[in-house]
């Protein structure tokens, strides 16, 4: 007698740690599954807390970092062994951490460890290290280990412009409000405030028009996920401003660390004038993978006259989805004095985005009497897709979902495969049951949340049923 049930096994991402795969220290192994031995190699070390390169210079904070070490069996056996993480300060190497390990042929593992890095002084190098049991034989002890030198044990209060929309020199701009954008990273290793200090003076003479800015906190990276940027808003009202005027100041940085530190911006040459027009920059911003986003940009005649544009738009990696050219010179877009619109560009994220893919939208507007070109740019960045898929080894007539038990049998166990097919690294929560009450049956899944799995990378869920005895 055959019995039909429905099991299900789920999965759930968990957590994810950054990655960034222009930053992670690699080795450079060559798979070797040829081998009968096994083989496991340290492919990859990555600090994941407060760090950054000074230059060329690894620079972590004093305190306890996770560490993300990633090892493959690239040998034709399972393997037995400890990984190791070790210290070089100079005077000797010591053992900071450890992980009794069991691999099997083919499989990456990824394993967290620990260092606290206070104790250890500049120039310190870290280790990962795979030492073999005994029992099991490594083909190839050449790629054991992976080191990363000289590192700097420091805080560091710094923080970098990257980008920014304020006016080009001689630009001329509308009598009416302006905004903008400085985009900062954190190039540090601690908290710090940013804030822009600028201002507008008449060439003139006279009073000195404040522009307002806001101040933001930018994140704090890592050596395997560098720092996103962060923008601060800056705007002013230029309704009673006219004639020629200087943009000013200075970018202040501030943290426990030390005084408020600045970065100098260059005198920008400025007109207003009343023949013009305003465009404003969108936010830069991220989406998901598979997902859409309209940009939209505000356009403003702040002349005192009627005034027509052509508009029209260009981008890097082809995911707008509308035409480039959205108003031609012969069939412009016509503005009353005073009046404003909104053009809308809708962009398509690829489902098959990686997360350091971006696309870069500029629109241009020419006003037609006096030929004054407006561009803005704005960046949308793939975010992180976190999605995986579980399938079974059945070769059943009905389909791999399918696979025909007898009660009263031994127990046995069947085998799922679980593939990250996300964009990010992620952890699953494993659980398995029926769907429908099967009395007396027990079903045992020893993976209850996996490893750190990479983009692509998928694991082997072995589940066993025990099965009722039959009278």
């Amino acid at each position: 007698m055959k019995v039909k049930a429905i099991l299900i096994v789920t999965i759930m991402v968990l957590s994810i740690l950054p990655y960034t795969p222009e930053t992670t220290l690699k080795s450079d192994n060559v798979p070797s599954f040829q081998a009968s031995d096994a083989d496991v190699a340290v492919t990859q070390l990555d600090i994941t807390t407060p760090s950054v390169y000074v230059g060329a210079v690894p620079t972590v904070s004093p305190m306890n970092h996770i560490i993300r070490v990633t090892i493959v069996n690239f040998g034709g056996t399972d393997a037995e062994g400890t990984l190791t993480l070790e210290v070089n300060d100079g005077s000797g190497q010591s053992e900071v951490d450890s992980r009794d390990i069991s691999i099997s042929s083919g499989w990456t593992s990824n394993h967290i460890m620990y260092w606290n890095a206070t104790n250890f002084p500049s120039g310190s190098s870290l280790i990962a290290l795979w030492t073999n049991d005994p029992s099991s034989t490594d083909s190839d002890n050449s790629n054991n280990q992976l080191l990363l030198s000289n590192i700097d044990v420091l805080d560091v209060q710094s923080a970098t412009r990257v980008a920014d929309t304020l006016p080009n020199n001689d630009d001329v701009l509308a009598k009416g409000l302006w905004s903008g954008t400085i985009s900062m990273i954190n190039s540090g290793t601690i908290p710090v405030d940013v804030t822009a200090d600028l201002s507008l003076t008449s060439v003139l003479g006279g009073d000195v028009t404040p522009i307002t800015a806001t101040t933001i906190q930018p994140p704090v990276g890592s050596l395997s996920s560098p720092a996103l940027f962060t923008n601060i808003d800056i705007s002013f009202d230029g309704t009673p401003l006219e004639g020629e005027y200087i943009i000013s100041g200075e970018i202040q940085v501030t943290g426990a660390l030390s005084a408020t530190s600045t970065i100098s911006i260059s005198d920008i040459s400025v007109t207003f004038d009343f023949s013009n027009a305003v465009l404003s920059t969108p936010i830069d911003r991220n989406v998901d993978p598979g997902e859409w986003t309209n940009i939209s940009f505000l356009l403003q005649n702040a002349g005192s006259l009627s005034e027509t544009f052509a508009v029209e738009h260009t981008n890097v990696s082809g995911w707008v989805q509308a035409p480039s050219v959205i108003y031609p010179g012969t069939s412009p877009l016509s503005l009353a004095s005073g009046a404003s619109t909104v053009i809308t560009i809708p962009v398509e994220v690829p489902q098959d985005a990686d997360i350091s893919d971006s696309e870069m939208v500029t629109l241009s507007v020419i006003s037609q009497s006096n030929n004054l070109l407006l561009e803005r740019s704005v960046i949308v960045m793939a975010g992180e897709l976190f999605q995986g898929t579980i399938t079974q080894n059945s070769s059943h007539t009905s389909g791999v979902d399918h696979f025909n038990v007898e009660p009263g049998g031994e127990s046995f166990t069947h085998e799922y495969i679980l593939n990250n097919t996300g964009t990010a690294p992620a952890q699953y929560e494993i659980n398995a049951a029926m769907l429908e009450a099967v009395p007396y049956w027990t079903i045992i899944s020893p993976v209850t949340i996996t490893n750190i799995l990479l983009p692509g990378e998928n694991i082997t869920i072995p589940v066993t049923f025990i099965l009722p005895d039959m009278e």
